[in-house]
């Protein structure tokens, strides 16, 4: 069995320090890789025989950990942390701690996409240090700019020296991971590609739309067909691949529970090849 664990949100914190002054840059990222772990990450994960038995001991050891504004071990809390809104974030040495996972699990060890980054603390810099200047390769920029810019070696040439600590926005998810032939079959099936198919779906919800109404108007059917006369062919094969795997099922609708009729769409869609 192998699985992620995925937070809601991670982010860093990079610290810069000089002597007795400090700065910190929090910064977000587009994407995060998650490291793969398995049954024997852990002790706590060696009973474990589905994701939903990992996924109860990552909740249960989410509730033991205290929050960034309750964690009183964490640098700078009573500037910081006690006071910063972050009521579902935890730091992730904590999180591993609770997980009894290898220190370097919970890292942001791949990431990429950087959203923003900004200043969010300091410590004994002055206004007028923050507006010193540094050379960026030949391009000038204050102290302030550097590090809300996230210029980590300008910072570095000017003897600041860097660490980072990982914070993990709860609820934490375990993913499963598929194998190869997993992952393959995965991404031939007909819910995989419509999914991931904009344009499919996007015909569909008309599709869809039209018939919700029982009394079909024989004008709104024509205008639709002819419309998805300039669909490519392959996305209403999809279309049509979707319903009928779709056709069966059941589903959570009107306060019970009932299976879905599609057998007006698929004719509907076989009929246009006709």
């Amino acid at each position: 069995m192998k699985f992620k664990i995925v937070p809601t949100r991670q982010y860093d914190i990079s610290k810069f320090t000089k002597g007795e002054q400090e700065i910190w840059v929090h910064v977000n990222w587009g994407y995060c890789e998650a490291d793969e772990l398995n049954e024997y990450s852990s002790d706590l994960f060696e009973d474990c025989t589905s994701i939903e038995q990992v996924q109860k001991v990552v909740d249960d050891a989410v509730s033991k950990c205290k929050t960034v504004t309750k964690n009183t071990d964490l640098d700078n809390y009573e500037e910081y942390w006690k006071d910063s809104l972050e009521t579902d974030v935890y730091d992730s040495a904590e999180l591993g701690e609770a997980l009894k996972l290898d220190y370097e699990v919970l890292l942001n060890t791949t990431s990429s996409g950087g959203t923003n980054c900004e200043i969010i603390f300091h410590k004994n810099v002055s206004d007028e240090e923050f507006n010193k200047e540094l050379d960026d390769d030949g391009e000038i920029i204050t102290l302030e700019d550097a590090a809300n810019n996230w210029r980590d070696e300008v910072l570095s040439n000017d003897g600041w020296l860097e660490s980072t600590d990982t914070y993990y926005q709860a609820p934490l998810k375990v993913v499963n991971v598929l194998s190869e032939k997993e992952q393959a079959e995965l991404e031939a099936s007909a819910e995989y590609q419509f999914d991931n198919n904009e344009s499919a779906k996007r015909w569909a919800s008309k599709i869809n739309i039209l018939f919700m109404d029982k009394k079909l108007e024989t004008a709104e059917v024509e205008k639709l067909q002819k419309q998805l006369g300039n669909v490519k062919q392959e996305d209403l094969d999809l279309i049509l691949r979707y319903y009928e795997k779709k056709h069966g099922d059941t589903e959570f609708k009107g306060g019970g529970i009932k299976k879905i009729d599609n057998t007006s769409k698929i004719e509907f869609l076989k009929n246009l090849k006709q």
